[in-house]
């Protein structure tokens, strides 16, 4: 069993520190934590987010320039410099960083969603989103490739959590599957103040942790926001968490969301309900040996373990990055270890 006091007093895990995100050659979209680590992809830049009101404004300039015969049909760009510049400022992570990370996805793709963006999908964000979100007006939204599309997410910053449930301090308990890593790094956030959101759930109903996740820990922390069932939530780059719009809706034309946290374990989707809080403190912890495979599980178990023997966020980092080839299983599955461990 692990002990937590041999986890709060080994200090030299680093921990989250996220900076700027910069745009480098117009093709490599980063962000590092203290220890100059590269993360791609699965933390997302919060400087893609923006109201609906500004994303009006934005859909605004290109539909000027589109007056003028400069778009983006056909899946081309152009040579017209503010065409360009436009695409660059506010569609650049999609363009140049998610088409590098997920083998289906295009640059046509992200032109022709930004086509469809600012002639239609702009003008009906607040009828279709509206009923669900208290204050839509508040809310910064911003659209990432998910599954073979590129999909709406909004941000779950303190504003959305004021607006949801009148105050960024409720408290909150609840469970969330980690690594003996990982731990530490949770340990580290609270003991340092240097936190962030993490997702959690009070309810499981189906096993979708992963054979290095074999530790339940129990927090308290801050609520962020409640949900019936998972919405697919990922990290930003300021420590906050993003969810996926198109999962505010559930089943017999229900809200996911929960505006009372405890009241959020109806057994509907038969999944797992997503508590997403700031953890201020640990609770316990439970090591669980024996961990049965599910359908989550990696195509190739067991493939990094095999390669690299035993596993750290700065090993599997290494590896990573010198990978020229990220579709393969390996490529794969070392991404998953750092979407699941190293936030």
């Amino acid at each position: 069993m692990i002990k937590l006091r041999d986890i709060l007093v080994e200090m030299s895990l680093p921990t989250l520190s996220f900076n700027t995100i910069k745009l480098r050659k117009e093709e490599e979209y980063y962000t590092e934590d203290n220890t100059g680590y590269e993360v791609r992809g699965y933390i997302k830049p919060e400087s893609v987010f923006h109201t609906i009101r500004e994303w009006e404004n934005i859909s605004r300039e290109f539909l000027e320039l589109q007056k003028q015969g400069y778009d983006v049909r056909g899946g081309e760009i152009g040579k017209d410099e503010r065409l360009i510049h436009l695409v660059n400022k506010y569609f650049s992570y999609q363009l140049y960083i998610e088409t590098e990370l997920y083998d289906k996805h295009t640059k046509k793709m992200v032109l022709d969603f930004i086509e469809d963006f600012i002639n239609h999908r702009i003008w009906t964000i607040r009828e279709e989103y509206g009923k669900y979100l208290v204050n839509i007006e508040n809310d910064k939204i911003a659209f990432f490739y998910s599954r073979g599309n590129i999909e709406p997410y909004v941000l779950l910053d303190e504003m959305f959590t004021v607006d949801t449930y009148g105050s960024a301090d409720i408290e909150a308990v609840a469970y969330h599957w980690t690594s003996r890593e990982g731990l530490k790094n949770i340990a580290t956030s609270i003991q340092t103040q240097n936190t962030f959101s993490i997702s959690c759930f009070t309810a499981q109903f189906k096993k979708f942790f992963r054979p290095e996740s074999n530790i339940l820990v129990k927090l308290k922390g801050h609520l962020v926001a409640a949900f019936q069932s998972d919405v697919k939530s990922f990290a930003t780059d300021k420590g906050h968490r993003a969810a996926n719009l198109f999962r505010f809706s559930f089943p017999e034309y229900e809200e996911n969301i929960c505006r009372d946290w405890t009241a959020c374990k109806r057994d509907v989707t038969h999944l797992w309900n997503e508590i997403i809080l700031t953890p201020t403190g640990i609770l316990s912890y439970e090591e669980v040996n024996a961990v049965t495979e599910g359908v989550h599980d990696p195509v190739k178990p067991g493939i990094l373990k095999k390669r690299l023997g035993n596993l750290s966020c700065s090993r599997v980092r290494a590896a990573k990055g010198k990978l020229k080839d990220k579709g393969t299983h390996y490529a794969k599955a070392l991404q998953r270890y750092l979407n699941y461990h190293c936030q």
